[in-house]
C-alpha cells in the first residue's frame, strides 16, 4: 500500500501545474458528424468570402485582383449550410462530471482503502483528461467564432465596395453572385452560426470548470488520505519471540479507533489487552494490560514487517511479527 500513497500524492502536488497549463496533446471532444461538417463548412465558406474580400480590396486599389469567381461565389450558400447544420446539432459530446466524485468515507476502511485510493488515482486521470479534451475544444470553437466574425466583417467589407464597382466590367467577371446574397440571407446565417458556437462554447467551459473542481475534490481527497497512517498497525500480526534463546509465538491484532488504536496481542495463548499504542515515523511503541509488559520495534520500509523487543516479567525478549 505504501507505493500507492505515494504516488497519489505525488499526482495530487503536479495537478494545479497540470490544469493550469494548455495541453497541446490531448483530442478534443467527439462531434457528432452534423456538427463536424457544420465547423469544416464554416471554416470554407469563411476562407471563400476572405479570397473575394481580397479581390474587392484588390479591385478598389486598382491592383490586379488574385483569383477568379469560381474561388468563392459558392461561399453564401456553403455558410448557410454551415450554419444550419450547427443549428441542428447539439454539439461536442460532452464528459458527465458527476461520474468523478468521490466521498471520503470511502477512504476510511483500511481493508478497502487501497482499492478507494487506486480508484482516486484512475479517476483523477480522466478527469484531468476530459479537461484537456475540453480545453482543445474550448480553443477549437474559440477558432471558429473568430472565422464567424471575420467571415461577417469580410461581407460588410464586400457589400460596401460593391456600390463603389458596380458596373465595371472586371467586377461582373470576379463576382457573379447575387449582391441580395450577401445581405441578409448571409448575415442571418452568420448570426445563427456564431450563436450556435457561443451556446457549445458556454456548455464546454461549463463542464470544464466542474470537471476541474472534481479532479481538485480527487486531488485533495488523496493529499488528505494518502498521508494517514491509520491503517499501517492495523490488523493481524503474527511472528514469534525469542528469550534466552527458546522461541515462541507471538500476535498481535490492532483495530483504529479515532486517533489511535485499540486491540489485543496473545502472549503464551493468553489475549492480553493492548493500550498507549504510538506511532512516530516508522517506531511502535504499546503497554500490555496495566502496564506489566511493552513493545518496541521498528516497522520495515513497506510497512510490512515490524521488529524489536517485548518486554515482560520474564525479561526483555526479542520478536519479529509480519503483517498478515
Amino acid at each position: 500500500m505504501s507505493d500507492v500513497p505515494a504516488r497519489l500524492a505525488s499526482l495530487a502536488l503536479l495537478l494545479p501545474l497540470a490544469l493550469a497549463a494548455r495541453p497541446t496533446a490531448a483530442e478534443p471532444l467527439h462531434l457528432p458528424p452534423e456538427a463536424a461538417r457544420g465547423l469544416q463548412g464554416l471554416e470554407d465558406g469563411a476562407a471563400r468570402l476572405a479570397k473575394a474580400r481580397a479581390a474587392m480590396d484588390a479591385l478598389l486599389a486598382q491592383r490586379s485582383p488574385a483569383g477568379a469567381s469560381a474561388d468563392w461565389e459558392s461561399a453564401p450558400a456553403t455558410l448557410a449550410t454551415a450554419a444550419e447544420l450547427l443549428r441542428r446539432s447539439e454539439g461536442p459530446a460532452l464528459p458527465d462530471a458527476g461520474g468523478y466524485a468521490m466521498v471520503a468515507d470511502q477512504f476510511r476502511a483500511c481493508p478497502a482503502r487501497p482499492a478507494a485510493l487506486a480508484r482516486a488515482d484512475r479517476l483523477l486521470r480522466a478527469a484531468t483528461a476530459d479537461w484537456q479534451r475540453c480545453a482543445e475544444t474550448r480553443a477549437l470553437l474559440r477558432d471558429r467564432l473568430a472565422l464567424a466574425q471575420a467571415a461577417e466583417e469580410a461581407r460588410r467589407s464586400l457589400l460596401k465596395g460593391s456600390a463603389q464597382v458596380t458596373g465595371e466590367a472586371a467586377a461582373g467577371d470576379l463576382f457573379t453572385w447575387r449582391w441580395a446574397d450577401l445581405d441578409r440571407p448571409l448575415s442571418g446565417s452568420l448570426a445563427t452560426a456564431t450563436a450556435e458556437l457561443r451556446r457549445w462554447l458556454d456548455r464546454v467551459e461549463r463542464t470544464q470548470a466542474e470537471l476541474k473542481a472534481r479532479a481538485g475534490a480527487l486531488g485533495s481527497l488523496q493529499a488528505e488520505w494518502a498521508r494517514q497512517r491509520d491503517c499501517v498497525l492495523a490488523g493481524q500480526w503474527a511472528g514469534t519471540r525469542t528469550h534466552e534463546g527458546t522461541m515462541a509465538g507471538l500476535a498481535l491484532k490492532l483495530t483504529p479507533v479515532g486517533n489511535g488504536w485499540t486491540g489485543t496481542i496473545d502472549v503464551d495463548g493468553a489475549a492480553l489487552p493492548v493500550k498507549g499504542v504510538t506511532l512516530k515515523g516508522n517506531a511502535v511503541s504499546l503497554t500490555v494490560g496495566g502496564g506489566e509488559a511493552a513493545l518496541r520495534g521498528t516497522l520495515s520500509a513497506d510497512e510490512q514487517v515490524l521488529k524489536g523487543t517485548y518486554s515482560s516479567i520474564d525479561g526483555p525478549a526479542q520478536f519479529t511479527l509480519r503483517k498478515q
